[in-house]
């Protein structure tokens, strides 16, 4: 029975106890061993398994916001951690795809070849260009002769 109002909390056995676990945020048993305390019972908690002991104090003592603040913080953890991880994966898959350095220098001496033969190729481009165009002239001239 409410004091304030006067009201029922409820009809039942079961639902007294389902509406004290709302109110109290706490199991029966949980409430039971707060209540004990209280009453100089200690030893019954001292006596309760390492989680229960846990659980009930971080429900009495509203700590429990540490325990899922620490849980977020693991989770983030573990998830940069492996996001690390892949990236470290893919930096070396992408290092081991490098050339060497006897294999670097062979490329840019390749390409010092090419380059020069590219250069002697256009020179004899333009020396045809050039003997073309004397002959369209010469041949010109023969014709206005």
């Amino acid at each position: 029975m409410r004091l304030d109002t006067g009201a029922a909390l409820a009809n039942s056995k079961n639902d007294v106890l389902a509406e004290v676990e709302r109110l109290t945020g706490l199991t029966f048993e949980q409430f039971r061993r707060t209540v004990l305390l209280a009453q100089g019972e200690f030893d019954a908690f001292l006596l309760a398994d390492d989680s229960m002991r846990a659980e009930l104090l971080e429900k009495i003592t509203g700590t429990d916001i540490y325990k899922r603040i620490s849980l977020r913080v693991y989770e983030e953890f573990s998830r940069r951690r492996n996001d690390l991880a892949q990236r470290k994966a893919v930096a070396k898959s992408a290092t081991d795809a490098l050339l060497s350095d006897q294999d670097r220098i062979d490329k840019e001496q390749q390409l010092a070849a090419q380059l020069e033969a590219h250069k002697a190729l256009t020179a004899k481009a333009d020396a045809l260009q050039a003997s073309v165009a004397r002959l369209e002239r010469r041949e010109a001239t023969r014709a206005a002769l």
